[in-house]
C-alpha cells in the first residue's frame, strides 16, 4: 500500500482559488442559461396565446437583420413586459389594440393584436368599440383606419360585423353625423373597461397630462388598483418609448398620493369628459356643431377643406394618407385651385417639417394626376358625343 505524504494531499491556496472560481463561473453560466431559456419560452407562450400567425416570416426577417433582435422582441417585449404580473394578458391586448388604433401608424401590428383581443376572449364587438373610442381623442381618420382592420379580420375570420360601421369603415370620406352613429358605444365593454381603453388612448398621445390625470383618477374610482395601473404605464414603453412614458410616471404618483391620503364621494363619470373649459370655448364648440348640421355655403366648404388638408399635413399618419387624398379630391371638386391645395400644405412647414409636407405634397399629386386624368376621359367622351 503506498502512503502519501502530507505534503503532497495540500491542495495550494492558487490551486483552491481557481478551481473555486471555476466552479463559481459554470454555475454562473448554467443558471444564466437557464434563465434565458426560461424567458425565451415565457416569451413564446405568450405569443402563441395572442396569436403566432406570420410570426415565422417575422422571425425569419429579424434573424436576417441580428438574431438579437429576435431575442429582444421574444425576451424583452412579450417575456419581461407582456408577461407581467398585476394585469392580465386579456387587459393588456385590450390597451394594445386601443393604442395601436391611437397611433395610426402601425397596422399590421393593430391586425396582430386585434386578433389577439379575440383569441384573448373579447367579444367582435368589444373589438370594434375598443377601436372606435378613439374617435373622440385622437380623431376620425385612426377610428376610421381601425374600424377598416378590425372589419376586415372580423370578415376575414367569418364574424358578424356592424353593417354601417362596416361600410363607413371602407369609406374614405363618410358624412361625418353618420360616422358618429355607427361608431357610438356598443356596451360591449362594461365602464369600467372602457374606462381603462381611454387611459390607454390618451396616454399614447403623450403630452395631454390634465387629462391623463382625470383618467387615471377615474380608473381608480371605477375599482383598478395602482399596480394595473403602473402595469398599463410599463407596458406602454413598448409602444410609445421611454422618453414620452417617464413624465407620465410623475402624473401617476401625483394622482396615487392624492387618492391615499383623501378620500373622495366624486362620481366616476365626472372624471371621465372632455377637460374643463371656458363657457365661451364650450359656446364656440355648439356653434360649430349647428354649422356642421346646416348647409354650408360654397366659401365656407372651401374654407373648410383647405383647414382639412392643414391638419391632416401636420398630423402625417399613416392613417390620414387616404382621408388627406380624399379632402384633396373633394378640395379639386368645389373649385379650389391646385395652386392654393399646394399653398395649404407648405404653410405646415414650419409646423409639421419638412417630412410631412413632402408626403402631404405626394399624395396632392397623386390626386392632382387622378383629376386630370379623369377631366381628359370626361373631355374625350364629350367630343364623342358632340359628332
Amino acid at each position: 500500500m503506498e502512503v502519501h505524504k502530507s505534503s503532497e494531499l495540500k491542495i495550494s491556496p492558487t490551486n483552491m482559488m481557481q478551481s473555486v472560481l471555476h466552479f463559481h463561473f459554470h454555475s454562473n453560466w448554467i443558471y444564466m442559461h437557464a434563465q434565458r431559456i426560461s424567458r425565451h419560452e415565457t416569451g413564446m407562450s405568450t405569443i402563441r396565446k395572442i396569436g403566432d400567425e406570420g410570426f415565422n416570416s417575422l422571425s425569419a426577417a429579424l434573424d436576417s437583420l441580428d438574431p438579437d433582435f429576435k431575442k429582444l422582441l421574444i425576451e424583452g417585449a412579450y417575456a419581461d413586459i407582456i408577461a407581467r404580473p398585476n394585469l392580465s394578458l386579456k387587459y393588456r391586448e385590450l390597451i394594445t389594440v386601443a393604442v395601436l388604433t391611437t397611433m395610426g401608424n402601425a397596422e399590421p401590428a393593430l391586425k396582430y393584436h386585434a386578433g389577439g383581443m379575440l383569441n384573448t376572449g373579447w367579444t367582435p364587438e368589444a373589438l370594434l368599440e375598443t377601436v372606435t373610442l378613439t374617435l373622440a381623442y385622437a380623431g376620425a381618420p385612426v377610428a376610421i383606419t381601425g374600424a377598416r382592420v378590425v372589419t376586415t379580420l372580423l370578415a376575414q375570420r367569418g364574424l358578424v360585423v356592424h353593417r354601417d360601421l362596416h361600410r363607413y369603415a371602407h369609406d374614405t370620406l363618410p358624412d361625418r353625423p353618420r360616422v358618429q352613429s355607427a361608431f357610438k358605444s356598443s356596451d360591449a365593454l362594461t365602464k369600467k373597461d372602457r374606462q381603462l381603453a381611454t387611459l390607454a388612448i390618451v396616454m399614447a398621445q403623450g403630452n395631454q397630462h390634465a387629462l391623463i390625470r382625470q383618467h387615471l383618477k377615474a380608473c381608480l374610482l371605477l375599482g383598478w388598483k395602482r399596480n394595473e395601473l403602473t402595469e398599463v404605464l410599463i407596458q406602454l414603453t413598448g409602444y410609445i418609448g421611454w422618453p414620452i412614458v417617464l413624465p407620465l410616471t410623475r402624473v401617476a404618483l401625483d394622482v396615487f398620493a392624492a387618492t391615499a391620503s383623501q378620500a373622495t364621494g366624486e362620481d366616476p363619470a365626472a372624471s371621465t369628459g372632455i377637460a374643463d373649459m371656458s363657457a365661451e370655448i364650450a359656446h364656440c364648440l355648439d356653434e360649430f356643431e349647428m354649422t356642421v348640421a346646416r348647409s354650408e355655403s360654397p366659401e365656407e366648404a372651401k374654407a373648410r377643406q383647405l383647414t382639412d388638408i392643414a391638419c391632416l399635413t401636420c398630423l402625417a399618419r399613416n392613417a390620414d394618407a387616404q382621408t388627406l387624398a380624399a379632402h384633396v379630391r373633394e378640395a379639386l371638386a368645389l373649385g379650389i385651385s391646385r395652386r392654393e391645395i399646394i399653398t395649404a400644405i407648405t404653410r405646415c412647414h414650419a409646423h409639421a417639417g419638412v417630412p410631412a409636407v413632402q408626403s402631404a405634397l405626394r399624395i396632392a399629386n397623386t390626386a392632382f394626376e387622378a383629376s386630370s386624368h379623369s377631366e381628359r376621359n370626361t373631355s374625350e367622351d364629350a367630343e364623342l358625343l358632340s359628332r
